[in-house]
């Protein structure tokens, strides 16, 4: 499972700054000198502060300019970049779940990701920036739990330009300029970005890492992801902490009762009872199934066998090969029991996106399953209740 947060900020390859060309054609990065990190036409970032922090401060700026802040961290990014004279800011933000607004950080998998720490607000501030920390973006740092947390935008009030938007990228706002398609975009990026409630902004590609060196320090090179990571501080040579993901337990919607006999089928006769198919029982408020003990409780022993399925007994007649599912529409021979044994079954694309679940869940990006962490994450008919396993 790929850990990706808005704390602080990745490396700049991933956040290059896009521009829009003049009437006449030519580029206008509408920057000036500003004697913090200056962006040239081609892209380049040249770091003018301490290199054993791993900050840096971006400060692009105009006639109608607003000053925004960076800090390069490990696998993360935080604030925005600003360009203005029709540029676009691209939020630090890499998304998450199924949706990404850019570069891949925080590793795969069993990785954590490369931040920062601080011992008080002012430590998160990018050298030499007036005004920070502050409540006002975008200058709102905290340092929170030893490290380095960005408050964000809240409106685009806050952008300080009519031609920028604050939109929030992975639960963080940023302003940046919105584009529709590539042509919006300046020289090395591209209308990949993509922020929590679906807007387009303009960021650079970055390639996959193909060995520890390709992370600079954020991290070491996780080869199934090609993503930089972390599993301890010492692979922060950067920074100077690796946070690990947090746990996620997935549970399952079920269905709620108060009786027996809301767990029974609509209009099945002689449930609820204490054979199989009726054998449901109303267990601390859910629903449970008892299942089948053996093939005798199956309705043609001749033919169907019981097998536990998720260590529920349930009865179905085994299969070998696909034409064995041939009366069955729509199966194929891929279902296996908890003891191996083959069953027909409807094949199911991996979720890609909570809206994929129908009610009954939200996706697992990593596995592509539906499951659920809160009873509001289960709406549809396959129960109102999550069961998270112990």
């Amino acid at each position: 499972m790929k850990f990706r947060t808005f704390l602080l900020f990745s490396s700049m390859a991933s956040l290059v700054v896009g521009c829009k060309k003049n009437e006449d054609g030519s580029e206008d990065d509408g920057a000036e000198d500003t004697g913090a990190t200056e962006e040239s036409s081609t892209g380049d970032v040249t770091d003018d502060g301490p290199p054993d922090t791993g900050t840096e401060e971006t400060t692009t700026s105009g006639d109608d300019a607003t000053t925004t802040d960076a800090t390069t961290s490990g696998g993360s990014t935080t604030g925005s970049e600003t360009t203005m004279g029709g540029g676009s800011t691209s939020s630090g933000s890499t998304g998450s779940g199924s949706e990404s607004t850019g570069g891949d950080t925080g590793g795969g998998e069993g990785y954590g990701e490369c931040q920062a720490g601080c011992m008080a607000d002012a430590d998160c501030c990018p050298p030499g920036t007036p005004g920070c920390p502050s409540e006002n973006y975008p200058n709102n740092w905290t340092c929170t739990d030893g490290l380095c947390v960005f408050g964000g935008c809240e409106n685009n009030d806050d952008c300080g330009n009519p031609n920028l938007e604050c939109h929030p990228f992975d639960g963080v706002g940023a302003c940046f300029d919105p584009c529709g398609n590539d042509a919006d975009c300046g020289f090395g990026t591209m209308c990949i970005g993509m922020s929590d409630n679906g807007i387009k902004s303009c960021q650079a590609a970055e390639e996959p890492c193909d060995s520890d060196n390709d992370c600079t320090g954020r991290g070491i090179c996780d080869p199934v992801s090609g993503s930089c990571g972390c599993v301890s501080d010492a692979n922060c040579t950067g920074q100077d902490v690796c946070v690990m993901p947090p746990v996620i337990e997935y549970g399952e919607c079920k269905e709620s009762c108060m009786e027996d006999m809301d767990c029974c089928p609509l209009g099945a006769l002689g449930c609820p009872s204490e054979n199989y198919p009726n054998n449901w029982t109303c267990t601390d408020g859910v629903c449970v199934f008892g299942g089948c003990e053996n093939n005798d409780d199956c309705g043609n022993p001749l033919v169907e066998e019981c097998h536990p399925i998720d260590g529920v007994g349930t009865c179905f007649d085994p299969c070998a090969n696909d034409a064995d599912c041939a009366l069955l529409l729509g199966t194929q021979c891929i279902g296996m029991a908890d003891d191996d044994v083959m069953r027909c079954e409807a094949p199911t694309e991996p979720c890609e996106k909570d809206s994929d679940c129908l009610g009954g869940g939200i996706c697992n990006p990593a596995t592509g399953e539906c499951a659920c962490v809160s009873d509001a994450n289960c709406t549809g008919q396959g129960g109102d209740v999550c069961v998270v396993p112990e």
